[in-house]
């Protein structure tokens, strides 16, 4: 018994003398909360694009028989660009330089220029009243069905055409009732021999962005152009377009001079070098992308 009170005796003093020296013990400081999420440095905004326009340059053998085909059969306005020849179009200029060229976009790394428009039938009707060449069939996906020169894919309600120009470049129409214009620019195609490795060089060299063309299509934006470059995997060999009637990507841009040391040092090449074009009138330099598709950059080319 007397072995059982001393140790609750000593028990109860050690509790005492505990909690005393608690007493005495400055309580310690809250911990430091944790840093939101929010708080974290944000990943520095893209480059904005310097691309302020889309144009092509076309090597024709008769300047005024592709002129009337653009005009009168797909609507666009005349034009002149300094002393050249030009077709507008809504977002995009058609630049005409007369000459001898070796091929169409056929086998070409750009491969076809696409129009929106709002009555697909009544183009092509028109197109074929001016003796057109269409070539929807060759140039069209083998699940599209071709009637009448126009294709159709009934699962994703789109139709489209591919007419031709005298010297073999591929145009394709697509139709879009939704259209603010009877016709007007919808994109470059391009055909590279490795999509990816194209879209990423694109991207760095031009601040183009990922964009959302639909029903599995790899595409670019360019500026506040959506969609304006699209890529198709090439389904053979293909070549870049030195010589070809489509000799020539276009791009009007801000900065060309910062622009073309950019698009160097990304691997591209400098074909021309920054000097006043003999047509145009205004600065223009002709580079390279690593595939060999030339790219016009001018600053100054009134739309």
């Amino acid at each position: 018994m007397r072995s059982m009170v001393n140790v609750t005796a000593l028990a109860s003093v050690l509790s005492l003398a505990a909690a005393g020296a608690l007493a005495q013990t400055p309580a310690a400081k809250p911990a430091a909360p944790a840093a939101p999420a929010a708080a974290k440095l944000a990943a520095p905004a893209a480059t904005a694009s310097p691309v302020v326009g889309a144009h092509v340059r076309l090597i024709v053998k008769d300047v005024a028989a592709t002129k009337k085909l653009l005009v009168d059969g797909l609507g666009g306005a005349s034009a002149t660009a300094g002393s050249a020849e030009a077709v507008k179009f809504p977002g995009l200029l058609v630049l005409l330089q007369k000459g001898d060229p070796k091929g169409g976009t056929r086998g070409s790394t750009v491969s076809l220029i696409a129009l929106e428009v709002k009555d697909l039938a009544k183009t092509v009707a028109t197109l074929k009243t001016a003796k057109a060449k269409f070539v929807t069939r060759e140039e069209t996906n083998y699940i599209y069905t071709v009637k009448d020169d126009i294709a159709t894919v009934p699962d994703q309600q789109t139709i489209s055409a591919v007419v031709q120009t005298p010297d073999e470049v591929n145009i394709r129409l697509v139709e879009n009732k939704q259209a603010a214009a009877t016709v007007a620019f919808r994109h470059i195609n391009l055909d590279p021999p490795n999509v990816t490795d194209a879209m990423a060089w694109y991207t760095k060299a031009f601040g183009a962005k990922d964009g959302d063309r639909g029903f599995g299509f790899q595409s670019l934006d360019l500026g506040k152009h959506a969609g304006a470059l699209l890529f198709t995997m090439a389904p053979d060999k293909v070549a870049g377009t030195e010589g070809r009637s489509l000799a020539h990507v276009g791009f009007e841009v801000r900065g060309a001079a910062l622009l073309v040391q950019t698009i160097k040092a990304q691997g591209g090449k400098v074909v021309s070098p920054l000097a006043k074009s003999a047509d145009t009138g205004v600065p223009t330099a002709v580079v390279s992308d690593p595939w060999g598709t030339l790219i016009e950059l001018t600053e100054g080319l009134k739309f």
